[in-house]
């Protein structure tokens, strides 16, 4: 089995250490390099483009914010999925994100197992949403949301 390699993406060092000895862990996902910023993410990328699989994506950081470096990943380079892994549960991020081209979107909170499936669900160009966001994207839609209604709209539905 090919290993899958991540760059890991936060501005606390903490953060990235205990990330890093989680992913350790396994067998098939490998730590390639980390970012302490958006800005470095795409600057190593533009040296790098084809190393990463997935990039695990903080949102608040310094310089370049998460979700305008995703869009910039995205955009650019198509092979390459990111994970947002984040504290921020509230609806307005994880739209961003989504809309920004994240193919996931997980928790800090969450268990080794959680964080190593949402890696293995990403890499295999599947979604992935933890518990808890799932619960705030269905609620936005059970909500009737008006601001969420463009996602129908995009679409010509002819029933």
């Amino acid at each position: 089995m090919q290993k899958i390699k991540v760059l890991l993406v936060d501005d606390h060092q903490l953060i990235r250490s205990g990330i890093k000895s989680i992913i350790d862990t396994t067998n098939h996902i490998s730590i390639i390099a980390e970012c302490s910023n958006g800005k470095e993410v795409i600057e190593y990328l533009k040296k790098k483009p084809t190393v990463i699989d997935v990039v695990l994506m903080d949102i608040t950081m310094p310089e370049m914010n998460g979700i305008d470096a995703t869009k910039i990943i995205t955009n650019k380079y198509h092979n390459i999925r990111v994970l947002a892994l984040t504290m921020h549960a509230e609806e307005p991020y994880i739209m961003k994100m989504i809309d920004a081209g994240a193919l996931g979107y997980i928790l800090k909170d969450a268990s080794r197992e959680k964080i190593i499936e949402a890696i293995n669900t990403v890499y295999n160009k599947d979604r992935y949403y933890s518990n808890e966001v799932s619960v705030k994207l269905i609620n936005t839609l059970l909500a009737g949301d008006k601001k969420r209604s463009y996602y129908y709209q995009k679409e010509n539905f002819n029933c």
